[in-house]
C-alpha cells in the first residue's frame, strides 16, 4: 500500500502539511515556554530551601558553640552528647545542601536545552507550514487552470 494513496490530490497533502506544520509552531510557542517556566520556579524553590539550609546549619553550630560556653549548667557529658547529635544533623543538612546543588545545575542544564528545542520546534514547524502553504497555492493554482483554460 503507498502511504500517499490516503490523500486523494496533493492539494490534500499539502493542506496536511501547512496545518501540521501550523500546530507545530503552536506547540514550540506554547508548551516548552510552560515547561521552562516550571523548572525555573523549581530552581527557585531549592535556592530558597537552600537559604533556610544554610541558616539552620549557622543556628547549629551557634547552638553548639555556646554548649562550650563556661556559664553553661550542663554536665560535660550532656553536652557531648548533644553536641554529637547536632553535629550528625549538621552533616544531614550538609548533604541536604549538596543535594539540592546538584538539583540545581541539573535544572538549569535542562532550562538551557529547552532553548534548543523551542529553537527547532519552531522553525521546523515555520518551515512545514510555509512549504505546505506554497504547494498548496501551487496545487490550487494548477487546479484553477485546469478547469478554466
Amino acid at each position: 500500500m503507498n502511504f500517499f494513496s490516503i490523500f486523494t490530490n496533493k492539494n490534500d497533502l499539502a493542506k496536511s502539511l501547512a496545518i501540521g506544520g501550523l500546530m507545530t509552531l503552536l506547540f514550540s510557542l506554547i508548551y516548552p515556554i510552560e515547561k521552562q517556566k516550571e523548572l525555573d520556579l523549581m530552581i527557585v524553590d531549592c535556592q530558597y530551601k537552600k537559604i533556610e539550609l544554610n541558616g539552620s546549619i549557622d543556628e547549629a553550630n551557634t547552638f553548639i558553640a555556646s554548649l562550650s560556653n563556661k556559664d553553661s549548667k550542663m554536665s560535660v557529658a550532656d553536652q557531648k552528647k548533644i553536641a554529637m547529635e547536632m553535629s550528625a544533623k549538621l552533616r544531614l543538612l550538609k548533604l541536604e545542601i549538596s543535594h539540592l546543588d546538584s538539583k540545581i545545575s541539573v535544572t538549569r542544564k535542562y532550562v538551557n536545552e529547552y532553548g534548543f528545542y523551542v529553537w527547532l520546534l519552531f522553525w521546523g514547524g515555520l518551515l512545514g507550514s510555509l512549504i505546505g502553504v506554497l504547494f498548496w497555492s501551487i496545487s490550487g493554482i494548477k487546479e484553477h487552470n485546469k478547469n478554466h483554460p
